[in-house]
């Protein structure tokens, strides 16, 4: 057409690259490579995510999965392999190897750890209704991977007679999480490092919320939504508020609490908690950097022959 000019867009070439890494098994101090396991590629976009190929592991556990990359930064390709019916994954691979550091299992002698408690205290409804949501960060410090055999994997204990109890967003999904009287009972495994098991329940109570015979842990945060908010029943320093919009959050820590301990929130003034907690708990994950990769991502320490750290997810198989 005369007079109009017509260029050509960008396209953004699909640049040859290889996930390169090695799949070991961690026993102890000592690592091996796991020979003809699956390995999986995975990868991960704003707008969407799936497989990219798979291929087996040589002798010595080693693999290679060559792919391309449009260049989109936001785009994670992860490497995932199963070991004794569990997921694990890779760090997102970039300029270092995609390794896969994998366990043995077992559902006793296996000890864990909460390394902390978050306890989110939401404003009264009208009704009186008063939501809590609670985020446990479990350690596993050993080379095992805690699995739930006939019973389960994880408990802690919740305060009795709560409505509702259910997941909230966490690295467990509601398929492995179950509430029975006064106790949480968790089945997914958990593998070496840390998971963030994270729920939420109803109480009727207006004015206190009390967590009795709490499990011990290397700290605790409280937050209540409301300045005048106290916390008794366990040494606690008060922090400096937690503005949020319009609202206000008292913020209560404390370091090591004891196993038994009766902890009581008292909260004078009541008000709306609705759309509070999610984002409560979002502050307490990104404080945390716990969050990596959702549902795929878990911490755990990188063994001397991998440079990735180990993940475990109860999910169906890479």
């Amino acid at each position: 057409v005369t007079g109009v000019q017509t260029c050509a867009l960008p396209i953004s070439p699909l640049t040859p690259r290889t996930a390169a890494g090695q799949v070991v098994v961690a026993r102890g101090a000592a690592k091996a490579g796991a020979p003809g396991l699956w390995v999986t590629l995975h990868r991960i976009g704003r707008d969407s995510a799936g497989a990219v190929d798979s291929v087996r592991t040589d002798g010595e556990g080693r693999f290679r999965i060559p792919y391309r990359s449009n260049g989109d930064t936001s785009t994670v390709f992860i490497a995932a392999a199963r070991y004794a019916n569990i997921a694990y994954f890779s760090d997102p691979v970039g300029a270092g190897p995609a390794n896969v550091v994998v366990y043995d299992t077992a559902s006793t002698g296996v000890p864990l750890v909460i390394e902390s408690r978050h306890v989110v205290v939401a404003a009264a409804t009208p009704t009186g209704l008063r939501t809590v949501t609670e985020v446990i960060i479990v350690s596993n410090p050993g080379t095992v991977t805690r699995v739930a055999g006939r019973g389960a994997s994880f408990t802690a204990r919740i305060p009795a007679g709560i409505a509702n109890a259910r997941p909230s967003e966490g690295d467990v999904g509601e398929g492995a999480m179950a509430f029975s009287g006064d106790s949480l009972l968790v089945t997914a495994p958990i593998a070496p490092g840390t998971k963030r098991i994270a729920f939420a329940y109803d109480v009727d109570e207006r004015n206190v919320v009390e967590l009795t015979r709490t499990d011990a842990a290397a700290s605790l945060e409280i937050l209540v939504e409301d300045s005048a908010a106290t916390v008794a029943g366990v040494p606690v320093k008060a922090e400096p508020p937690i503005a949020m919009g319009p609202r206000t959050f008292a913020r209560f820590t404390s370091g090591a609490v004891p196993g038994g301990a009766a902890v009581r929130v008292t909260v004078p003034v009541a008000g709306d908690g609705v759309g509070v907690v999610g984002m409560l708990v979002g502050a307490i994950a990104l404080a945390m950097a716990v969050v990596f990769v959702v549902a795929l991502r878990r911490g755990a320490p990188a063994p001397v022959t991998a440079t990735g750290a180990a993940l475990a997810s109860g999910g169906e198989a890479p």
